[in-house]
């Protein structure tokens, strides 16, 4: 990934969503593992990260959260979303809990 030229709008939405991540698990999950696996692979970039956690129903989570006005997963959502790309989560409870995230590859703009 050192290689890879990517937008300055991708590196930074790319950066707060593992920070976002990160901080979802040390807030809800009780992990004691959490993996981050950023990849290029055009032409896209993917985003793996993974907990070991208590984890959660899915549909029930993005519903309450709506509900809540809580932000994380949708904030993770809005700015997956800008930059063109999916999101999935894959979790139930007391098995942890993985998000996906595969983004278009942007190179960076010369000049």
């Amino acid at each position: 990934m050192d290689d890879l030229k990517i937008s300055s709008n991708t590196e930074i939405n790319l950066y707060r969503l593992i920070q976002e991540g990160l901080w979802n698990i040390k807030k809800h999950a009780e992990a004691a593992k959490v993996t981050i696996k950023l990849v290029a692979s055009f032409p896209n970039i993917i985003l793996r990260i993974e907990d070991d956690g208590k984890g959660f129903n899915v549909k029930e989570r993005l519903t309450a959260a709506s509900k809540e006005k809580r932000m994380g997963l949708r904030s993770m959502e809005e700015r997956v979303s800008l930059l063109d790309g999916k999101m999935k989560i894959h979790s139930r409870p007391k098995e942890g809990t993985k998000v996906f995230i595969e983004v278009p590859y942007k190179e960076k703009k010369r000049g």
